[in-house]
């Protein structure tokens, strides 16, 4: 399928193919319907085959597309952000900027564990004892997850920025413990 719009979204050209061939740089459908909407409403042709010379997408570039941004490298992840940001297509680029910063911040959480558990593990406590230590940490562990889904839903929601969406929950987190830390002493 190729869907192209007029400068105030509406639809001008919609071809449906049975199949494309990317040959000699140039896409060539066949079996298509082609509903030219410049010539009047509905107008329908049926092609055994056609090219369509201002679709010039490449096939590298249309695999790309159909991939969520949890499937990209991070070095396709920064090629597809460009690209989307010099197409002006700013729709979804939230959510590929967002896994980009995420990639980033999420290896931090392994010294942000050790950070918390360190001033916990220094606790002693005759209630509890070790089991205590335990649940606070399970605790920490399910509201740091918590914590990161919501961020980064927003962060994809647009609500946040894709850099603080990822970076939040590492934040907050390393200042909690700080503060453990400083109290341990």
């Amino acid at each position: 399928e190729v869907h192209q719009r007029t400068v105030d979204n509406k639809p001008q050209l919609d071809v449906f193919a049975a199949s494309a061939v990317w040959t000699n740089g140039a896409w060539r459908f066949r079996q298509a319907d082609v509903y030219d909407y410049s010539r009047g409403p509905e107008v329908v042709s049926r092609v055994a085959e056609t090219n369509f010379p201002a679709f010039t997408e490449q096939p590298k570039r249309l695999i790309l597309e159909a991939r969520r941004p949890s499937q990209m490298t991070t070095a396709e992840l920064r090629r597809h952000i460009s690209a989307l940001q010099e197409a002006r297509r700013l729709g979804h680029v939230a959510d590929f900027r967002v896994e980009y910063h995420r990639r980033y911040a999420f290896p931090l959480t392994c010294f942000i564990v050790i950070w918390l558990g360190v001033p916990l593990g220094m606790r002693t406590s005759r209630r509890g004892g070790a089991m205590m230590g335990v649940a606070t940490a399970l605790m920490l562990v399910v509201a740091f997850y918590f914590l990161t889904t919501i961020t980064l839903a927003l962060g994809r929601g647009e609500h946040l920025s894709p850099a603080v969406a990822a970076w939040l929950t590492n934040a907050i987190f390393a200042t909690v413990g700080a503060v453990l830390l400083a109290r341990a002493n």
